[in-house]
């Protein structure tokens, strides 16, 4: 079974592999003169030339009929039979006439007519020559195509990641500031208003407490769920489980993290509880670097086989003071705990370390997402 087709050789690869071959066969000839005694053979020197020229004259026009024909769609490269009779039957014919015209010119030359053998030495040395000659030349073109073709595979291979990457980072970054403007535009305000209402020095009347209840219904139901959608990290598409370890392993270099799994799958947890989670870990981790916490420790564990429970733990009171900041971070953490139907609190653990958990059905709350 024939695997492969023909690539041939370039015109002036051929040609000038013919000239270099023929001018040591012509240079042979003189040495062969002088040798029997026939002195400078000038005659003999211009007859091999033009023999030269006219074969060199006649290869020109073989190899350009042979890449013509590929141009117009008769591809060497087919692998099919048709192609190596084509290509090495014509070089068989041309070796032969290259060998007779030598012969022939030896004839006319020689002191004495040649023997047999000699007759049929000179055509065949021509031939394996020219045979030999052209099987290294398409190999040696093969090898160079192969290998421009992988690295032209190769350069657009990486061109297409840099511009993949290139994509990619373009689209977070629209993703994020998209993010950004939608929390500046209508979140923050909200929190911020929010905020100043609960904190004012008078207590709020019940108009005031049903307005801010309608307004963080209003944020839980809409601006949050969508914020939350622009921010949803692709890797928790591989669960909640690897993406928090995933986390953890790039956040390791800011602060020693402990993070500890009791009962808990990879496939625990919806999408929305496991986005919020996630979000919650990914906020304390922030916290914890900007309040330079010494350590910090992560837990989650299954609880009553429906919940979920995550427990984070660090030195100091840094947590607190951020959850209790201004601009409403506490109330946004209410309402991302709210969306899971859950529930939160922050205490003392026994090691006197602050200890923020967070419970929340597997499944999440039935009234959204």
């Amino acid at each position: 079974m024939i695997r492969r087709g023909i690539y041939l050789p370039s015109r002036r690869l051929v040609l000038g592999t013919a000239f270099a071959f023929f001018s040591f066969v012509t240079l042979t000839h003189v040495g062969w003169a002088l040798t029997v005694g026939r002195g400078l053979p000038v005659a003999m020197l211009m007859t091999s030339l033009q023999l030269t020229t006219a074969l060199l004259v006649l290869i020109g026009v073989t190899i350009d009929i042979m890449h013509r024909l590929d141009a117009s769609g008769w591809r060497f490269e087919t692998p099919h039979g048709s192609r190596w009779l084509v290509y090495y039957g014509t070089w068989f014919v041309l070796g032969l006439a290259i060998g007779v015209g030598r012969l022939a010119m030896l004839q006319a030359w020689s002191p004495e007519p040649l023997s047999s053998a000699q007759a049929i030495f000179v055509p065949s040395v021509c031939l394996y020559m020219t045979l030999a000659t052209i099987v290294l030349l398409e190999h040696q073109t093969m090898f160079r195509t192969v290998i421009a073709r992988k690295q032209q595979a190769s350069l657009k291979a990486v061109r297409f990641l840099v511009d993949t990457h290139q994509a990619f980072v373009e689209a977070q970054d629209l993703r994020r500031n998209e993010a950004l403007a939608f929390l500046d535009r209508r979140v923050e305000p909200e929190l911020a208003d929010v905020h100043a209402r609960l904190t004012q020095p008078r207590l709020p009347s019940p108009d005031d407490l049903e307005s801010v209840q309608a307004r963080l219904e209003r944020l839980r139901n809409v601006e949050i769920r969508e914020v939350s959608h622009l921010l949803h990290p692709s890797i928790l598409d591989m669960g909640l489980v690897p993406a928090l370890r995933a986390l953890v392993r790039n956040r390791a270099s800011e602060i020693p993290i402990t993070l500890v799994f009791e009962g808990v799958t990879p496939a625990d947890g919806s999408p929305a509880v496991a986005r919020h989670l996630y979000r919650i870990v990914e906020h304390a981790l922030d916290l914890a670097r900007d309040e330079a916490l010494r350590e910090i420790r992560i837990g989650m564990t299954r609880v009553d086989g429906s919940r979920l429970r995550l427990e984070i733990a660090g030195r100091g009171d840094g947590l607190d003071r951020a959850l209790a900041r201004e601009h409403g971070a506490r109330v946004l953490f209410d309402a991302r705990v709210a969306l899971m139907g859950g529930a939160w609190g922050l205490e003392e653990s026994e090691r006197d370390q602050l200890l923020l958990w967070v419970e929340a059905p597997i499944e999440g709350s039935r009234g959204g997402t």
